[in-house]
């Protein structure tokens, strides 16, 4: 229960009335001794012959008129309501007028002061160079007494020689300080000791010197208590300790840097100045103290106060403004200002002794009176009183909204728990989405932009206010969308999870940089080896400049650097690659990252071998260790003390980050920048007498081989204690579990553990929750582009769960997307953990398992548009299972019967070479996926499923799908490829993948636009007669082209208010009511509707008000076949939730393969379509109507690929075809190929225990 090294252990740990009961500790032996009643009072000071300050009509913020005499040579407190006027008395009225000659008049004082101080809680000293025994002034009598030892005469050294900041005695490398300080970019910087004086500061021959038995860094390293006993022979030394052991700091080493002291030990120290005795021909100061009790606890509070009265007795005057009880009461004087706070407040209410005080009506006099009561604390009610506050603080807490209405909520409120595990649930388009994000996760980034500054604002994508009256108790919201993003090429899985960011530190920080020539690790170079290679360099070169680093990698407009440049008579400098003129330097973009060198010569002809070396001497001095020769030509070579090839003697740049990021310019491969594969737009810029342009689109770069950085970045290695080595990109195509094995046992130099132990858990904590999340079988340098939808969702998710936040509101959209029922419980897991953490969760989740174990359900509906936004059912899974009204209770109860019409449909005998009965794919050898032969039967639904990873995406969408659509094309039935035979190809019409690639986030685009249809409908408009009598085309009826719009609202319907760093606002137009075109068009009328109302029209009414037209009326006939009939055709896309833009995407591609019927003569050939994951985003009863539809295709004669982890569609496929055992280089294998029932039978599999649960139930 001490202070420094003495403290740091957990001496208790329970409720505030066990804490009163507790006599073990000094918080409880202060609270229920009630020591403050036993100290003594101040006796009622003597002011006859006392100094004033004297305060005459001062105007000042809220002192106004104000006078007032306050004693000098006491310790006096001004207290009153936060507010009411005290720091302007003290600091801007006393303070300043007194320190700068009261040039107001306001404030005079009939006492002349040596000095008037303000003490504050700030840091002394920002330098680490200053301690206790310097700022004390105790150093100069110990330094003397090793400067007079023997051992110090005998070797040359003298007092000054035993300081860290100056002198002879001092390691030369850490200058003194004893670590040496590593810059860890996001992470804080962290200090290792200095390699050469292992953190001692002082070299080794003067450390053998030794005074009182112990060298100077043995010295620095004890306490003051320790140090104050041990120098009773060195009268000052022991005086000045002594006085800061009084002021409760002696535990603080003497050689503790003062910036590590916190703001009370600060402040003590300062005062340590005026504790000790004042000479004759001394003149007393005074003192000046805000609030000095903050933060300190009640024992420190009285060894204050004890400072505090040993200074006046000292004969100084102290005023200080204080709150604390304690001080008040042991003070000698107090002025109260009031009575109130801001206007209310600024006057004297009451001035006196603290003894008077007891007898007043204000704020402080009634707090001495209550003090007066409580003559034991611990009988007298606080017990009673801290468990009725617990009760209270304890009591669940819950986010409160009131009459939300965006989009179709219907004036809901509710209030969602906070710290559960939240799911909303409900029919595809109920409203789901809207609540979750567009209401909870738009306040609360909303009320996020509202704390950040104006300027700040402008840079970032506002939020509207959504369309609620209330919301009560939202935490701050972090977002994790369906909508898949595959980011750019250079995205990969590490950079994703953040992985990558922090190995490239590791690498940086602790790698061994190797010769890119020969492997060999890179040594240290002299001057003078620096100087003949410099001088074989320059032999019979005209023009050669010799530079050194001022700036390297760093922010900033740099002009104060430059300017010294100019003082110091440099002309020309060097700003990332171009050469400058000092005198017209203008500053470069502050927001960037910058390289600054400065030309030290410039030879016309090569120098004397004397002046080379003094040159060199210089620049190496002034450019830590590194120069640059820059010759007329353009070529440019570093010289390095450092990081030099032992056989070449080429010199490297120091190691940072971006050496080893493919993002910058400084470590991505110059051929293919960083992308790792040469694309066609690149060649343009690669050299023209290369290979280049034999090369296709997308190979694999041969310079970097894939690896994507410059030889520099690919040459930095880490070694394990086995002696393994791998650079970043071999480290980052390894599996995630022999990545956390090598980093595990990596060998690095002691000294360095604390920059390991930085990065390291970071790393293993991502690589962790990769696998929480079914995601260990995935190698970091994956790209996110091959990456399949469930995949991309959940390496965001891993992200996030890595951030290591606590009291935020997550909102997740389908998080199970992707994921084998076998991995859903870790990911279940994970959302648990982060729960613990004390985050809540708010999930939009169809999945049964999930909705089963959460805390909450919280049921949308009863059906999708504007026949949903009301709340169904809200409580706990049985409850929502119980409610006969709920589609969601139903479907947990009751689940779909499989096959939904009763059977499966046969599949043909396999006869080879006979009937083209199969698309035959064979010797598929592509990504994990190892030797596979599988048979996709024509005109059936296929299913292809296994555990996440296991290469569904890659069989299906890479040789199957592209094999079809080249057959094809080359109207040939064999396809060879290097990875892949296929056969039978070229049965189809089309080939046709639904992606998930998301639709158009511009207002413009709507669902009828989306579809394509919109153009057909303006072409049947246009061909009215009365269109055609008035002039009108099919532009006309557009509203994205000049003609038939309202030019008002350029089509929109609506005007932009752009806001600056407020949102954006839209009003409707009020030209054309909204109606996006002009009074001439909307006059128009065709079967009783213009054409804005037939925008406004659903899919439902849209399907028989076309009738007549067969490929409008398929089209729209699929939306209602998918569920999304209620969608208008003019609904704009960014208002469509997660599951309604996937399906609008699913109708887009099946509208893609519509034929029209009406040629009978004409024989259609099918199509061949392959949907990955469809059930995305629907609810149970929707996936009905998507298992019918594709149903429907099928009977069609088309054929149907669907990968797939959801049961009841695996459950109705006519083929099954499962991949696995496991993900990665792991799985791959052909686990099944035939029917359901025959699945059923095997116990390997991974999907068949689940899906029994399903098929069973029929």
């Amino acid at each position: 229960a001490q202070p420094g090294a003495s403290g740091g252990q957990i001496v208790f740990n329970g409720s505030v009335p066990k804490l009163l009961q507790s006599a073990d500790t000094e918080t409880g032996k202060w609270l229920t001794e009630n020591k403050f009643s036993s100290l003594p009072r101040n006796k009622k000071p003597k002011l006859k012959d006392s100094h004033f300050i004297k305060i005459k009509d001062a105007h000042i913020h809220n002192l106004q008129n104000f006078d007032a005499e306050i004693p000098l040579g006491k310790l006096t407190c001004i207290s009153g309501l936060s507010g009411s006027g005290k720091s302007t008395l003290l600091e801007d009225l006393i303070y300043k007028e007194l320190s700068q000659g009261s040039p107001k008049g306001w404030v005079q004082s009939t006492l002349n002061f040596s000095e008037i101080v303000m003490i504050d809680q700030e840091t002394i000293a920002k330098s680490p160079r200053s301690n206790p025994v310097l700022f004390a002034d105790a150093w100069s009598p110990i330094k003397e007494a090793f400067g007079r030892t023997e051992q110090a005469k005998a070797a040359g050294f003298n007092a000054s020689d035993f300081s860290f900041n100056s002198g002879q005695g001092r390691c030369d490398s850490c200058m003194g300080l004893g670590y040496e300080n590593v810059e860890m970019q996001f992470l804080p910087d962290i200090s290792v000791p200095c390699p050469i004086c292992q953190g001692n500061r002082f070299k080794d021959e003067l450390l053998e010197i030794r005074f009182g038995g112990l060298n100077v860094s043995e010295t620095l390293n004890l306490t003051i208590t320790e140090a104050q006993e041990r120098y009773s022979q060195l009268p000052k030394t022991h005086r000045k300790l002594t006085l800061l052991k009084e002021l409760g700091l002696g535990y603080l080493k003497l050689g503790q840097p003062l910036n590590t002291l916190s703001g009370g030990e600060s402040q003590r120290l300062k005062l340590a100045k005026f504790m000790g005795p004042l000479q004759k021909e001394n003149r007393s100061a005074l003192i000046l103290l805000d609030e000095p009790t903050t933060g300190l606890h009640l024992a420190d509070v009285q060894r204050l106060i004890d400072c505090l009265r040993q200074v006046v007795s000292r004969g100084h005057s102290l005023l200080v403004i204080e709150h604390h009880l304690s001080v008040l009461l042991q003070s000698d004087w107090i002025v109260e200002l009031g009575p109130g706070a801001g206007k209310l407040g600024g006057n004297i209410i009451a001035s006196g002794t603290p003894t008077s005080f007891h007898r007043l009506n204000t704020p402080t006099g009634r707090l001495f009176k209550g003090y007066q009561k409580k003559n034991n604390p611990s009988r007298n009610g606080p017990s009673s009183r801290v468990k009725k506050s617990n009760k209270s603080y304890f009591r669940k807490s819950s986010l409160e909204i009131i009459g939300a209405q965006e989009n179709n909520l219907k004036d809901l409120s509710l209030a969602i728990p906070s710290n559960q595990f939240v799911v909303i649930t409900g029919p595809s388009g109920s409203g789901k989405s809207s609540l979750a994000f567009d209401v909870v996760f738009a306040e609360g980034q909303r009320r996020f932009m509202e704390s950040m500054s104006s300027y700040a604002r402008q840079f970032v994508e506002q939020v509207g206010r959504p369309k609620v009256d209330l919301i009560r108790g939202i935490s701050p919201t972090v977002a994790i969308e369906q909508r898949v993003t595959r980011g750019s090429r250079k995205s990969t899985v590490g950079s994703i999870t953040e992985i990558a960011q922090y190995l490239r530190l590791l690498y940086a920080r602790l790698g061994t940089q190797c010769s890119p020539r020969n492997g060999t690790p890179l040594v240290s170079s002299t001057p003078q080896e620096i100087c003949r290679k410099l001088a074989r360099k320059i032999k019979g070169v005209k023009g050669a400049q010799l530079l050194f680093p001022l700036v390297t990698n760093r922010k900033g407009h740099h002009k104060p650097l430059i300017n010294w440049a100019k003082t110091q008579g440099f002309e020309l400098v060097r700003c990332d690659g171009k050469l400058l003129s000092t005198q017209s330097f203008d500053g470069l973009d502050r927001y960037k990252l910058h390289d600054i060198e400065l030309v030290l010569e410039t030879w016309e002809k090569p120098p004397k071998s004397t002046v080379l070396q003094g040159s060199v001497q210089y620049a190496l001095k002034m450019g830590k260790g590194r120069c640059l020769l820059l010759l007329p030509s353009g070529e440019t070579s570093w010289f390095s003390i450092h990081n030099s090839d032992p056989e070449t003697g080429e010199a490297y740049p120091d190691l940072e980050p971006l050496l080893l990021s493919w993002n910058s310019p400084k470590g991505w491969c110059t051929s293919c920048r960083g992308y790792g594969r040469i694309y066609d737009w690149m060649k343009d810029d690669l050299p023209a007498n290369g290979q280049w342009w034999s090369i296709e689109d997308g190979d694999v770069c041969p310079t970097c081989s894939g690896d994507r950085l410059n030889p520099v970045g690919r040459n930095v290695f880490l070694f394990s204690q086995n002696r393994q080595s791998y650079s970043l990109p071999q480290l980052l195509a390894l599996p995630p579990v022999e990545i956390e094995l090598f980093l595990k046992n990596l060998k690095i130099n002691p000294q360095l553990n604390a920059i390991r132990d930085a990065i390291l858990p970071e790393v293993f904590e991502r690589l962790n929750f990769m696998s929480n999340v079914g995601l260990e079988y995935l190698s970091l340098n994956r790209e996110t582009a091959s990456l399949s939808g469930g995949e991309s969702q959940r390496i965001r998710l891993a992200g996030q769960l890595g951030s290591n936040l606590s009291g935020v509101l997550y909102v997740l959209d389908e998080p199970s997307i992707g994921l084998h029922p076998s991995d859903n419980q870790k990911l279940i897991d994970s959302l648990r953990s982060l729960q613990k953490k004390g985050n809540s969760l708010l999930v939009v989740e169809h999945d049964q398992e999930t909705i089963l174990q959460a805390d909450c359900i919280i049921e949308i509906g009863p059906n999708a548009g504007e026949h949903g936004g009301h709340i169904v059912e809200m409580g706990k899974p049985a409850t929502v299972a119980e409610n006969g009204l709920s589609g969601t209770g139903k479907y947990l109860s009751l689940g779909i019967s499989h096959p939904i019409r009763g059977n499966w449909r046969k599949l043909a005998p396999f006869r080879k070479n006979k009937e083209k009965a199969y698309v035959e794919l064979s010797k598929v050898t592509f990504r994990n996926l190892k030797n596979l032969c599988i048979r996709i039967p024509i005109g059936c639904l296929t299913v292809c499923c296994g555990v996440s990873g296991a290469g569904k995406s890659s069989l299906v969408r890479g040789p199957l799908f592209q094999g079809i659509k080249q057959s094809i094309r080359e109207s040939t039935d064999i396809i060879k490829s290097d990875n892949y035979l296929l056969k039978n190809g070229n049965l189809f019409s089309k080939a046709i993948e639904v992606s998930q690639a998301p639709i158009g986030k511009t207002s413009r685009s709507n669902p009828a636009t989306y579809l394509g249809v919109w153009t057909r409908i303006r072409d049947l408009i246009s061909t009215l007669p009365e269109a055609k009598a008035r002039g009108f085309s099919p532009s006309d009826f557009s509203f994205n082209v000049k003609g038939g719009r309202c030019e008002t609202c350029k089509g929109a319907g609506r005007i932009k208010l752009e806001m600056n760093f407020l949102p954006d606002s839209f009003i409707e137009c009020q030209e054309c009511q909204g109606k996006r075109y002009k009074d001439e068009v909307l006059n128009l009328q065709w079967h009783g509707k213009n054409i804005a109302e037939i925008l406004d029209m659903t899919f439902d009414d849209a399907v028989e008000f076309f009738s007549f037209d067969e490929v409008l009326r398929k089209t729209f006939l699929l939306m209602v076949q998918t569920g999304l009939g209620y969608l208008k055709l003019g609904q704009t896309s960014p208002t469509l939730s997660g599951g309604e833009a996937q399906r609008l995407k699913l109708a887009s591609e099946l509208a893609n393969g519509i034929e029209i019927q009406g040629k009978k003569h004409k024989k259609l050939k099918k199509n061949f379509y392959v949907l990955e994951e469809p059930t995305i985003g629907l609810h149970p009863q929707d996936s009905e109507k998507l298992i019918l539809l594709l149903h429907q295709l099928v009977d069609e004669g088309h054929t149907v690929v669907v990968i797939e982890h959801d049961v009841d569609l695996i459950a109705e496929a006519d083929c099954l075809i499962e991949l696995g055992p496991r993900g990665g280089a792991d799985g791959g294998k052909l686990l099944h190929q035939g029917t359901v029932p025959s699945l059923l039978k095997k116990n390997s599999s991974p999907t068949a225990k689940f899906l029994a649960r399903v098929v069973n139930a029929v």
